[in-house]
């Protein structure tokens, strides 16, 4: 797989000499490592989102992902999300203290847990998924209020984002800088 890592410049000098570095959020969509879009656009929209009130310049990282099936859990298939049922299940009847509560902020918590027991438990090096977005803050429109104001679309019909998640660098065979935003103007 071809991934692209949005950073601040600084960094990337050290990620391609020594590679990537997982900070730890309870919230990561796809449990804990380092993220990647399949998308070259997107890594560079997330980036220059994050850092635009800072001054710092922006790049995106290429980055080809390899790993054996074995330790790859592909939630874009029916076996991957059928595997990941069956693998959490497993995990949950061991009583491990989920928080219930059905609030957006929690159910992502508890994902990010489960992907990270099961990472753990099975050997999960890297875990992909695509999430369907109707209102992501780079898309153009609002997919619901256009439904409102001119006609329904499929229910399907949506802004679409791939997301990998590599836990071990050693998946990571080739990285290299493609993209540097411009110098910042500094205004006085």
């Amino acid at each position: 797989m071809i991934g692209y890592h949005g950073t601040a410049y600084k960094n990337v000098a050290e990620i391609l000499d020594k590679g990537f570095t997982a900070n730890f959020r309870r919230d990561h969509w796809l449990g804990q490592g380092f993220y990647f879009y399949t998308d070259f656009d997107l890594a560079k929209w997330w980036i220059e989102t994050k850092i635009k009130h800072n001054n710092e310049r922006s790049a995106v990282i290429e980055a080809k992902i390899e790993v054996e099936i074995a330790f790859f859990l592909d939630l874009d298939t029916r076996k991957g999300v059928d595997t990941f049922f069956d693998w959490a299940q497993e995990i949950y009847n061991h009583d491990l203290d989920f928080s219930f509560k059905m609030d957006a902020k929690n159910r992502t918590q508890n994902l990010c847990l489960a992907l990270d027991l099961v990472k753990h438990k099975f050997g999960i090096k890297v875990v992909r998924r695509t999430f369907l977005k109707d209102n992501p803050s780079y898309g153009k429109q609002n997919i619901e209020k256009f439904e409102n104001d001119f006609f329904p679309l499929p229910k399907d019909f949506a802004y679409i984002e791939t997301q990998i998640c590599v836990s071990d660098n050693d998946c990571v065979l080739h990285k290299e800088c493609c993209y540097v935003s411009p110098p910042r103007r500094r205004t006085w």
